[in-house]
């Protein structure tokens, strides 16, 4: 019997062990081709030498563009399911690209790079825009709106209109859902001590739900904090803290703490609505803006030798110089955290150059000291605004159709001139695009790096447009000489 024969049983043990250590060897090599792929790793089918290319992922909204290389297509389309993935994986070899993206009924997107080996790159922001824009009325009103007004989240459109005696009220859309109409809702009376005059939004609160108002009528003014999801909460500031203030500022988002700047000395204070407390921050205060809950970086008179002011960060308790600028008539600041480093930049109208520093508190808080150093500088001549993208991914500054954008995460620096010239400075509809309204009252939008520029549709809203979350629409505003509009248009092409 073969099975009894040793030579016979010693032979089939080493086959199967051979065919083990294959199997073994044949999983390790997929397994190694599968993590090396993950890297960009391939094989030069002309020298068979092992190459490590570059990766793109790309996204777009809509969903399922047609993605084209350098003219040609590639074979490959954005994922038509979120849910599945966000993006769909390219791996390239180095070299110079002309990525496009193209779906019937909307306008191409095109972003111009350069790959080098081991690069990864994220085009997950795209956003197409149809053709053909039509667009109808969403509400009508008698006169121009005091405001018109987007959450942080895009949930919310708020519309606002004065009332009688000083009051306030909104018209409340969900963005998502704006055919069910508006809900109403209104200041309560006596919350307002001025009895007329304008109201101007100063920002949101960073759950959504607050509006920090700014209520003028001549000479005077008053702070408002509007609760949408409770009006009836909504608090006046200036009679609660008993403070004649020139700006209130949110702390860190919060609803309850704030800063409150009174320009005759200088004087920044911090206060806290619940407990009604109120806290000396500093003095000779110029300008200032704050980070997170307890750091801000401002500009002061206060020690500054003649002709000059110093900008410092408060940290905590301690306060830290961070420079010195020429004494002006305008600054302008910028603070952001980005995944867990501080950024800071500083300047004045007629600077050329800002200087944007990383982390410069641990060098300051050396014994001894030591000067930051400059991460980057946006050099831009009679500089009117300098913003923070809502991730705090970007910092641009910007010159009337002038503007330059710092990218933290990749260490690069865009320059690009506009070809319309804007009503007042773009705002950051998202964390990758820019929004303005044009002197000829066109919505204006653009990526982030000035690339796929265009002109919507006609709009008097000071941030040109407004989007819901899903970018199926978009909000504008249309005046007249009979009143004013809410105006929406759809993103949507139907198929």
């Amino acid at each position: 019997m073969d099975f009894l024969d040793p030579r016979k049983k010693s032979r089939r043990r080493r086959r199967v062990i051979a065919a083990y250590l294959l199997m073994g060897l044949l999983v390790a090599g997929g397994t190694a081709v599968l993590i090396y792929s993950s890297f960009g790793y391939g094989i030069d089918t002309k020298t068979g030498q092992i190459i490590q290319n570059g990766l793109v992922f790309v996204g777009s909204q809509p969903k399922s563009a047609e993605i084209y290389l350098n003219g040609v297509d590639s074979g490959k389309s954005t994922p038509a399911h979120s849910l599945l993935s966000s993006s769909t994986r390219l791996t390239l070899p180095a070299g110079k690209y002309v990525l496009s993206l193209r779906q019937t009924g909307y306008r191409s997107w095109q972003r111009k790079f350069t790959l080098d080996a081991q690069d990864l790159m994220r085009l997950d922001y795209p956003l197409l825009i149809p053709a053909k824009l039509t667009t109808k009325n969403l509400a009508s009103y008698v006169s121009k709106p005091a405001f018109i007004t987007q959450s942080p989240d895009q949930h919310w459109v708020l519309v606002a209109q004065p009332g009688t005696s000083g009051g306030l009220s909104f018209s409340q859309f969900n963005a998502s859902k704006p055919s069910a109409g508006p809900t109403e809702l209104n200041l309560p009376a006596g919350v307002a001590t001025l009895t007329s005059g304008s109201w101007r939004l100063i920002e949101w609160s960073a759950n959504n739900n607050f509006l920090l108002l700014e209520h003028l009528a001549g000479k005077k003014n008053e702070f408002i904090m509007f609760d949408r999801a409770a009006p009836a909460k909504s608090i006046n500031l200036s009679r609660l803290s008993g403070v004649a203030t020139n700006q209130v500022v949110l702390r860190n988002g919060n609803s309850n703490q704030f800063y409150i700047y009174q320009t005759k000395g200088g004087l920044l204070q911090s206060f806290n609505s619940d407990t009604k407390s109120l806290a000396s921050v500093a003095i000779g205060v110029l300008a200032f803006q704050p980070l997170g809950q307890d750091k801000l970086i401002y500009i002061t008179t206060s020690g500054a030798p003649a002709g000059t002011v110093l900008v410092k960060i408060l940290d905590k308790l301690s306060n830290y110089e961070l420079t010195s600028l020429k004494l002006a008539g305008t600054y302008l600041l910028a603070a952001a955290s980005y995944q867990g480093h501080d950024y800071f930049s500083v300047g004045t109208s007629a600077a050329l150059k800002f200087n944007i520093y990383k982390d410069p508190l641990f060098n300051l808080s050396l014994t001894p000291a030591k000067s930051p150093k400059v991460l980057a500088t946006l050099s831009l001549a009679n500089a009117q605004a300098l913003n923070v993208s809502p991730a705090s991914r970007f910092i641009a500054l910007e010159s009337g159709q002038n503007i330059s954008v710092y990218d933290i995460q990749t260490l690069q620096a865009y320059s690009f001139r506009l070809s319309s010239s804007l009503a007042q400075p773009a705002v950051w509809a998202d964390d990758y695009h820019l929004a303005a309204q044009t002197t000829s009252n066109q919505a204006l939008l653009s990526d982030y790096d000035g690339s796929n520029r265009q002109l919507l549709v006609t709009s008097s809203l000071s941030a040109g447009a407004y989007f819901d979350p899903a970018y199926d629409q978009m909000f504008t505003e249309l005046v007249s000489r009979s009143g004013a509009s809410l105006q929406i248009t759809s993103l949507v092409v139907p198929h």
